[in-house]
């Protein structure tokens, strides 16, 4: 099962649309070829898709969504002539803009927090707070980057 998305020969046209929908069969997700070819997902498209755009499609499942977004994720990375389908050719590849968002926290008194408490007690308090928080950061498909 290969989830390696070749680059558009010619986005929009009609192999384009056989391409997804191969790459759908090959995942396993073939029901949502139509869905897609109705709704003018083709390979540009694909590279956008977010769980929202996928409920919205349709894609109930969140198993489905998942596998959807993870095959897109690494075909962004994969597509090589050695994993392309014969006939589809490859260019050089794009810029890619990432969505980045930073978050700053800074714990309100806690330099008077340090002071009352001994060095080890502190630093557990630490950590457990930074596990806290990055639990919720991944929750959301964040990624913590110390």
């Amino acid at each position: 099962m290969s989830s390696t998305l070749p680059l558009p020969r010619d986005p929009g046209s009609s192999a384009d649309f056989r391409a997804v929908a191969d790459w759908l069969a090959g995942l396993g997700l073939e029901r949502y070829a139509e869905t897609f070819s109705r709704n003018d997902i083709d390979w540009d498209v694909v590279a956008e898709l977010d769980h929202e755009t996928l409920r919205s499609l349709g894609v109930s499942s969140l198993g489905d969504r998942l596998r959807l977004l993870k095959a897109a994720r690494s075909a962004r990375y994969d597509a090589t002539p050695a994993t392309a389908p014969a006939g589809v050719r490859i260019d050089e590849p794009a810029a890619e803009y990432r969505q980045l968002t930073l978050v700053f926290c800074d714990l309100v008194r806690s330099s008077a927090l340090a002071r009352r408490l001994d060095a080890e007690a502190y630093q557990q308090l630490i950590h457990r707070y930074h596990r806290i928080v990055g639990g919720v950061v991944e929750r959301h498909d964040g990624y913590v980057a110390q």
